[in-house]
């Protein structure tokens, strides 16, 4: 006979709502094949998440606990992340211009430039005559003809990676972020590529 009352619904352990909740994010199963992230940061991560699929509050020991019961199975990342390259240029400046000033961009030096409300932003390789500038530029070219979609894009957010501009062309990704982003950014891609080998 079943003892719940009527209107009311079953509602998952704290363990089944972490499997739940892994098993339907790439990402988490990512970071956590790759080591990228602890089971306690992500416990922090996705304790709402727990706490709405329980209909009760969780512990960030006991989630993490129950993520590291969790058995992940490896994601299929070999046709996203073999065969990457990518390089990194610290050389660049970013500035801003009236966007009545248009004509005076000098388009040689330009890596891009896009209008801001009444502001042209504009990426440029650094000369002598500029300041020093903490922006760089994290190029990924990927395997294959095309790149519409990358995960690594959701990984940096998910890490709190702080990206000031992102442009796809074809089978290249344009990051640009500061130094001190880059080096985390780096750091996490060398640990996804050398997953593959």
């Amino acid at each position: 006979m079943n003892k719940m009352k009527a209107g009311t619904e079953a509602r998952l352990k704290i363990n089944e709502a972490v499997s739940e909740i892994i098993d339907g994010n790439y990402v988490y199963q990512l970071l956590l094949s790759t080591k990228l992230v602890n089971a306690n940061a992500l416990a922090r991560e996705i304790k709402d998440s727990v706490e709405s699929i329980t209909g009760k509050r969780a512990k960030i020991n006991t989630i993490a606990k129950a993520i590291g019961m969790k058995k992940v199975t490896r994601t299929d990342n070999s046709s996203i992340f073999k065969g990457l390259n990518f390089n990194l240029d610290s050389n660049l400046i970013e500035r801003e211009i009236d966007a009545k000033d248009a004509s005076k961009i000098d388009v040689s030096t330009a890596l891009l430039f896009f209008r801001h409300g009444d502001k042209i932003v504009l990426l440029k390789q650094r000369d002598q005559s500029d300041e020093n500038s903490d922006l760089v530029l994290l190029r990924l070219t990927f395997p294959g003809s095309s790149v519409a979609y990358h995960p690594l894009w959701m990984i940096f957010n998910s890490l709190n990676i702080e990206v000031k501009h992102v442009i796809r062309h074809d089978n290249d990704l344009f990051i640009f972020m500061s130094r001190s982003e880059a080096i985390r950014a780096l750091t996490i891609i060398e640990r996804l590529t050398s997953s593959q080998k």
